[in-house]
């Protein structure tokens, strides 16, 4: 009984430590015909008091999702991956179209339009955060 009293009360701390991330303004884009990468973007708000940081993302759709951002480097953007991205007290980070954002390699299924995607978001607390999101098409440049 002492297991399950403990495990109750590790997963309420852990949900309760998620539900102050504020998870908003979701997608994934659609891969294009013939590859087998795509990206995902969210806002993230910490209503916490402390930081927190993002340590990876995984999801049952892709094999393996990389957090990523653009940069300019010498006078060209590049794609860089990073260990971590954090999320100071109080401040919204946004995963946008040519900043940070989740890379999503090898999609397990072809994925359509609407389809929906769920997201999980790993802290640096511990707590792993879920979110859903739908499949869009990448826009027409």
């Amino acid at each position: 009984m002492y297991r399950t009293l403990m495990f109750v009360f590790m997963a309420a701390v852990v949900n309760a430590n998620a539900a102050e991330l504020q998870i908003t303004d979701t997608a994934v884009r659609q891969p294009l015909p013939g590859r087998t990468v795509s990206v995902g973007y969210l806002s993230i708000k910490n209503t916490e008091t402390q930081p927190i940081r993002l340590l990876k993302a995984t999801s049952a759709n892709f094999a393996n999702i990389e957090l990523h951002q653009h940069k300019m480097v010498d006078g060209m953007m590049q794609m860089q991956r990073l260990t971590e991205i954090e999320i100071a007290a109080g401040e919204t980070v946004k995963l946008q179209p040519g900043g940070l954002h989740l890379m999503m390699f090898r999609p397990v299924a072809i994925l359509q339009l609407d389809d929906e995607v769920a997201v999980d978001l790993h802290w640096s607390d511990g707590s792993v955060q879920t979110y859903k999101t739908k499949v869009v098409a990448v826009p027409k440049q």
